[in-house]
């Protein structure tokens, strides 16, 4: 799909049957070869995390504490939002569509109180939860940090019990999060795709 004010078009197609017709029928009118943009996890939200030992075992050190996206302070949530493009980048911003948010499972990290990290989540149906994106400043990001914070929003999901399901994003760029949740996250419930990305000047 061509945006206002861009020189090419770009596309997105998925890894299956379907999307290697989609990449065959797209590099036909002339787009680039696909590269992966995002890796998606789904399925049941308990294998994630109670079945999968070293995801289960993950906990922070005490100096770090959670807490809801809803108890940001005015302040807190200030700094959060001038460190866009500084100290993390545009598309981890975690009040971008912030309406969609759940703010309540959306968790925030704090290292002896001030803000260093986030996960924020959104309902995606009455059973699904997608864990939209997850981040950790740069001082704290030892790959345990992140899933740790992760793996404690997910528990928290899994003891109210209301949604079951769920759905995670790693970008393609994400190296290292692509590898470990490669690593980590293989369990005959979950069922990965990638979703490729394409680019045609115009």
């Amino acid at each position: 799909m061509a945006e206002r004010g861009r020189s090419d078009a770009r596309g997105v197609c998925r890894r299956d049957g379907a999307g290697l017709r989609q990449r065959r029928f797209l590099q036909s009118c002339g787009f680039a070869a696909p590269t992966p943009g995002i890796h998606i996890w789904s399925g049941p939200l308990r294998q994630v995390v109670e079945d999968l030992p070293r995801i289960e075992r993950l906990r922070l050190p005490k100096e770090f504490t959670f807490g809801p996206l809803s108890g940001l302070t005015e302040e807190e949530r200030s700094v959060i939002a001038h460190g866009t493009g500084i100290w993390y980048p545009p598309i981890l911003d975690p009040f971008a569509e912030e309406d969609q948010i759940d703010r309540e499972h959306s968790l925030i990290l704090r290292y002896h109180q001030v803000p260093v990290g986030w996960i924020i989540v959104e309902q995606f149906d009455a059973r699904t939860v997608l864990l939209k994106s997850m981040f950790v400043k740069d001082k704290h990001q030892r790959l345990a940090r992140a899933i740790s914070l992760g793996a404690e929003a997910c528990r928290r999901i899994i003891q109210e019990g209301k949604l079951t399901e769920a759905i995670f994003f790693v970008e393609a760029e994400n190296a290292e999060m692509v590898r470990f949740m490669n690593r980590q996250i293989d369990h005959p419930a979950i069922h990965k795709e990638i979703l490729w990305r394409t680019v045609k000047s115009l």
